[in-house]
């Protein structure tokens, strides 16, 4: 196994714990790709990833 083989199966296994300070920035990102996409302003009115709700 070569060295680059190893690093991506590290990034695969990689867990990242989601916390309400991470989703509240995540939030307008995700609304910003959305409204890019379909041309039209898109925000959420509640927004869940895993275990964790935020409302506007």
């Amino acid at each position: 196994m070569n060295n680059q083989h190893m690093l991506y199966q590290e990034v695969i296994n990689m867990r990242i714990e989601m916390t309400e300070e991470k989703l509240r920035k995540l939030k307008p990102i995700f609304e910003s790709i959305l409204s890019r996409k379909y041309g039209k302003e898109i925000k959420f009115v509640t927004l869940t990833m895993g275990k964790i709700t935020i409302k506007n």
